[in-house]
């Protein structure tokens, strides 16, 4: 399935477990309760997805783009167990300290 273009489908409880989705356009997808353990998401467009209580251990989404999720569902992917994150893009949330400085 490596660079399908599969924006906004309905993805819903899907099992892509060990997939190869290297280059694939998820942009505002829905993987809800999706399992993609294992899966290989290289370069991957999630821009706008929704990945709530998605499983992701040991996946790969080394420079996936991540923009438009909420950070609090992009920091419970980043602790699941041996999956990698490196030079994804995603938006940061906003440091409260920095808005209370003069």
């Amino acid at each position: 399935m490596s660079a399908a273009h599969l924006c906004g489908a309905h993805l819903i409880g899907i099992n892509l477990t060990q997939a190869n989705l290297n280059g694939t356009n998820l942009s505002r997808a829905d993987l809800r309760e999706a399992k993609l353990n294992k899966a290989t998401l290289v370069q991957t467009l999630l821009q706008g997805a929704n990945l709530e209580q998605v499983q992701v251990n040991g996946a790969n989404f080394q420079g996936a783009n991540l923009r438009g999720i909420p950070w609090l569902i992009v920091k419970d992917l980043m602790v699941q167990p041996e999956a990698n994150f490196t030079s994804i893009q995603w938006d940061n949330p906003i440091d409260d300290a920095m808005l209370s400085k003069d």
